[in-house]
C-alpha cells in the first residue's frame, strides 16, 4: 500500500472519528442542557413549596393539598432528570462501543507512516526528512 493511500485512509478515518465524536458531544451537551433546565425548575418548585409552607405556618395553618401537588411536580421532574441521566449513560456506552469497533492501526502501519526519529547506526535523533545523521554523518 502506498504512502499516499495510507495517508488518505488515515485522513478519512480521522474525519469519521471526529464526526462521530462531535455528534456524541452535541448529543451529550443537548441532554445536559435539558437536565440543567429541569433541575432549575425543581429548584423553583422547592422555593415555591418553601414559600407555601412558610405562609401556612405564619397563618397557623397546615400547608394542605397545595404542598402535596408541588411535591408531586418535584417528584415528576426528578424522574425526568433520572431518565436523562440514563440516556446520557446509554449514549456514552454506545460511543464507547463504536470507538471499540474501530480497528487500531497495526504497529507495521505506524512504523511505515511515521518518519524515522533515530539514526539506525548510532541512535541519534534525526529531523524528519533529514538525509544524513547529525551524530555520525551516515546517510539515511
Amino acid at each position: 500500500m502506498s504512502f499516499f493511500k495510507k495517508l488518505t485512509d488515515t485522513a478519512k478515518s480521522t474525519a469519521n472519528t471526529l464526526s462521530s465524536k462531535s455528534q456524541e458531544l452535541y448529543t451529550a451537551g443537548r441532554l445536559k442542557i435539558e437536565q440543567t433546565q429541569i433541575e432549575g425548575r425543581i429548584k423553583d418548585k422547592k422555593t415555591q413549596l418553601g414559600d407555601l409552607v412558610y405562609q401556612a405556618y405564619a397563618l397557623g395553618q397546615e400547608p394542605g393539598s397545595a404542598a402535596a401537588a408541588i411535591c408531586e411536580e418535584i417528584r415528576d421532574l426528578e424522574k425526568q432528570v433520572a431518565e436523562l441521566d440514563q440516556k446520557m449513560q446509554e449514549e456514552q456506552a454506545q460511543g464507547q462501543q463504536v470507538q471499540g469497533q474501530q480497528a487500531p492501526l497495526s504497529e507495521q502501519d505506524l512504523q511505515q507512516s511515521a518518519p524515522a526519529a533515530n539514526c539506525p547506526r548510532c541512535g541519534a535523533m534525526v529531523e524528519p526528512g533529514g538525509k544524513f545523521c547529525p551524530g555520525c554523518g551516515s546517510q539515511l
